[in-house]
């Protein structure tokens, strides 16, 4: 409400109330990989520290320490995630943040590195047509199913060469 010099006051303006947070949630604790560590798994558990009254845990994966060019950007509700897709082997910088129940992001953890190495899983093949002559030589595939909607094109055991 407000009023002027002789008194006469207006109607009163419309309530509003703010609520706040209180302080930004805390940066979990990284736990594994360990920093710096050399890993032979392409697709390692990325753990971190449960925080309590926390909604998501936001996961950073970089090949580079400045994050420019992630290789995992995601959120979770748990304090571990596991890559569905292999990295390249290589060093990876890894970070995580929390954001609490009254939708607030927290500071990032601090930065930790990890060295993976390993090879990725070998490539499923679907082989149509392998019978071709090649100098003389018939190649065949041999497939170890023989029933199913499938059975031409899975259980590919090797090749019979007839020269």
């Amino acid at each position: 409400q407000t009023c002027d010099a002789t008194d006469s006051c207006g109607a009163y303006s419309i309530s509003w109330s703010i609520v706040t947070g209180g302080e930004l949630p805390p940066a979990p604790a990284l736990l594994s990989p360990a920093n710096g560590a050399t890993v032979a798994d392409l697709t390692p558990t990325f753990d971190w520290s449960d925080v309590a009254d926390v909604s998501y845990y936001y996961l950073q994966v970089s090949d580079n320490a400045g994050f420019v060019g992630l290789q995992i950007n995601t959120w979770t509700v748990g304090s571990a995630y596991t890559p569905t897709t292999a990295l390249e082997s290589g060093t990876y910088y890894w970070r995580v943040k929390t954001r609490d129940t009254m939708n607030t992001w927290g500071d990032w953890s601090e930065t930790w590195s990890v060295t993976l190495e390993g090879e990725p899983p070998a490539a499923n093949l679907i082989i149509d047509s392998l019978s071709s002559v090649f100098g003389g030589t018939s190649i065949m595939p041999i497939y170890g199913v023989t029933t199913g909607q499938m059975a031409d094109r899975t259980g590919f055991i090797g090749v019979k060469a007839t020269i």
